[in-house]
């Protein structure tokens, strides 16, 4: 059997397994890494189911009252109710027409003798009325007046003062001795007259005038009158000019 220099010779049976030895670990160093971008994907919007919410009272603030510009109203005339200014003196009142009063009247609007006469005073006396009277400087009636005051009818139309049907009044009989006119007498009669009617709480007043008497008219309109209508009436033969009611 020979062997080679430097070589050792070996046998089946020689060799012996080596147990392993674990090795330590050696911590590495970390090694940053670059970021890499990564590029957007865009997503597909997912609908979201609408959820209710309460409402939620929310307690009233008051606001500060804004002023707001006035609005013209259009004016809406008013019948004209002739109202008395002052008591007038001088004027002779009663509840029944004088020998005086039947006289100047008759004088100036009456028409016939004595049978017509005693007719007018009939219906003159017909329902409660005033009669006024106002004399001139000499102790003569210059002026007659009458306001006649009818009593309501049940169930008639009108307004309503104090619970009560409001009456009217009927201004008659206004008259002037020709030789007294343009001295006031006539609008002293007319005012005391309708002192009397604000006494009773007259709701209003109406009356009667020709068309041709033209100082009437501008009487009863300076006291705030104005014309309600018109009628035409017919005579045989006009026996005497017409100057009033």
């Amino acid at each position: 059997m020979w062997r080679d220099a430097g070589t050792t010779p070996a046998s089946a049976d020689s060799a012996v397994p080596q147990p392993a030895v674990p090795q330590p670990a050696v911590p590495q160093p970390a090694v940053p890494q670059p970021a890499v971008p990564q590029p957007a994907v865009p997503q597909p919007a997912v609908p979201q189911p609408a959820v209710p919410q309460p409402a939620v009272p929310q307690p009233a603030v008051p606001q500060p009252a804004v002023p707001q510009p006035a609005v013209p109203q259009p004016a809406v005339p008013q019948p004209a109710v002739p109202q008395p200014a002052v008591p007038v003196s001088g004027v002779e009142l009663s509840a029944e027409p004088s020998p005086e009063w039947l006289e100047l009247w008759w004088q100036v609007d009456g028409r016939g003798g004595g049978a017509e006469l005693a007719t007018a005073r009939t219906i003159l006396t017909g329902c409660p009325s005033i009669y006024a009277l106002v004399r001139s400087d000499d102790g003569v009636a210059a002026a007659v007046g009458r306001l006649a005051l009818p009593p309501g009818r049940p169930g008639g139309r009108g307004e309503v003062l104090g619970g009560e049907a409001a009456r009217w009044g009927g201004l008659y009989g206004m008259a002037t001795r020709p030789d007294a006119r343009r001295r006031g007498y006539a609008r002293q009669i007319m005012q005391a007259l309708l002192n009397e009617g604000t006494a009773r709480r007259l709701a209003g007043y109406w009356l009667l005038v020709t068309a041709a008497n033209q100082g009437a008219q501008q009487l009863y309109a300076g006291a705030g009158f104005s014309e309600a209508g018109r009628y035409l009436y017919r005579q045989d033969r006009l026996k005497r000019h017409l100057t009033g009611c």
